[in-house]
């Protein structure tokens, strides 16, 4: 989840059997989201950034909208934080 251009949650997702798996912020992936997401313009102030791998390389798959997304095992308070956070910045909490 990516929220002001910050990654602030991610989960981990296996196809087979829809197992939704923590991620913690130090791994591979979680570096190579950061990265994608401050490379990449903004398709709006919070949405989900899909990283797949194949052959042992990692990939942006797709981006999604917040409203549309799956949050998996993603820290439901580091999102409600985050997007919190950001709308105070607006002047709307």
């Amino acid at each position: 989840m990516v929220v002001a251009g910050q990654v602030v949650a991610g989960s981990e997702y296996l196809a087979e059997g829809r197992r939704a798996l923590h991620t913690k912020p130090t791994t591979t992936v979680w570096h190579f989201a950061e990265t994608v997401a401050k490379a990449l313009p903004a398709p709006e102030q919070v949405y989900v950034l899909d990283v797949g791998e194949a052959d042992g390389d990692l990939h942006l798959m797709e981006l999604n909208p917040f409203s549309g997304a799956d949050l998996y095992a993603c820290d439901g308070k580091a999102v409600v934080d985050a997007v919190s956070q950001m709308l105070q910045g607006f002047g709307l909490s």
